[in-house]
């Protein structure tokens, strides 16, 4: 499976992507909404994207959002999100427990 990990702190992008590929997966990592968005326009199509919600240059919803326009085949476009205290970030997307949603 080709998979997108798009994550800006390193240590968890990095232990992501290193069982992600332990697990026999292909993995494109990406530090920036930028960056993936590139990978998704240089790389071989993707099956999945796995990415935080916040971006130091947008946001995950951003990139899930594009993929569609981009040559993917990411039937399941996943955000991980990441648990803090912006709780008005989340509202305004409309996010409520459990906060590991799909987007599509």
């Amino acid at each position: 499976m080709q998979i997108l990990v798009v994550e800006d702190h390193q240590d968890t992008r990095e232990v992501l992507t290193g069982l992600l590929k332990r697990w026999g997966h292909d993995v494109y990592p990406a530090d920036s909404l930028k960056s993936g968005m590139d990978r998704l326009d240089n790389e071989p199509p993707v099956d999945v994207i796995l990415s935080d919600i916040a971006l130091p240059d947008g946001t995950g919803y951003a990139l899930v959002r594009s993929a569609p326009a981009r040559e993917t085949r990411a039937s399941h476009r996943l955000v991980r999100l990441h648990l803090s205290e912006r709780r008005p970030h989340r509202q305004a997307h409309g996010l409520r427990p459990p906060f590991n949603q799909a987007v599509r």
